[in-house]
C-alpha cells in the first residue's frame, strides 16, 4: 500500500511539473508569435517620411534620381534601390 501511495505521489509531482512546463511553453509560443507578427508588420513598412525635402519628385528629376539622392543622404548602398 505504501508503494502505491509513493508511486501516485511521484506521478502527481511529475504531472504538476509537466503542467507548469506546458504553461511556460505556451507563454513562450504566444510571445514568439507576437514578435513574428510585429517583425512581419515592420518589414512591410517601406515608406519613409523625410522632412525638409519637397514632396514633388520632379524637383530632383526622375524617381530614380530621387532614390539616388535619398541614398546619399541616408548613406545606404545604391543596390537597395
Amino acid at each position: 500500500m505504501e508503494e502505491a501511495e509513493s508511486r501516485i505521489s511521484r506521478l502527481e509531482d511529475e504531472a504538476g511539473a509537466r503542467q507548469s512546463s506546458q504553461e511556460m511553453m505556451e507563454k513562450q509560443l504566444e510571445d514568439t508569435q507576437w514578435k513574428l507578427t510585429d517583425l512581419e508588420d515592420r518589414m512591410r513598412r517601406n515608406n519613409l517620411r523625410v522632412l525638409g525635402l519637397g514632396s514633388d519628385k520632379t524637383e530632383y528629376g526622375t524617381g530614380k534620381d530621387y532614390g539616388l539622392y535619398t541614398s546619399e543622404i541616408l548613406s545606404y548602398p545604391k543596390s537597395y534601390l
